[in-house]
């Protein structure tokens, strides 16, 4: 696994700037049966392993394993993985920063009251967002500015 360019020196200053480093994903592959629950779990392992080698701690990783139709409350952009995290660690919208890069992740922010980062470049039709950037790197100047 390796982590794309500016991810990790991006992470590493808003880690500095206090914020804590949650991972919410859709993996409808597990629904259809393209991959198993326990993959997706190592995958996150390994991802949270990259990162804590570079000094940037992933809290959590939680997943949605459902297909769109099945029409769960978890999948982005509703609202069930945030509200798990919302009870557990005691998160507030106005406190966190919604990124990602695809329009769910910027509705999933709008439908919390978070501010929101697209990151990367995409041709889908996405939710305004608080930020736009190339990058973590090019998106933590603009945030911690």
């Amino acid at each position: 696994m390796v982590p794309l360019p500016g991810s990790i020196t991006g992470l590493q200053r808003f880690g500095d700037a206090g914020y804590r480093f949650f991972v919410l994903s859709n993996q409808s592959g597990v629904g259809r049966g393209l991959q198993t629950q326990e993959s997706v779990v190592a995958c996150n392992e390994a991802l949270k392993a990259v990162f804590q080698e570079h000094g940037v701690m992933i809290t959590e990783c939680l997943f949605c394993p459902h297909t769109e139709d099945m029409h769960c409350p978890c999948r982005k952009p509703k609202t069930g993985m945030w509200e798990e995290l919302r009870a557990r660690y005691g998160l507030t919208a106005e406190e966190c920063l919604m990124v990602g890069d695809r329009p769910a992740d910027i509705a999933l922010g709008n439908a919390i009251g978070c501010p929101t980062a697209l990151i990367g470049v995409t041709t889908e039709e996405c939710p305004e967002q608080t930020y736009r950037a190339l990058d973590l790197l090019h998106l933590v100047e603009q945030v911690l500015s």
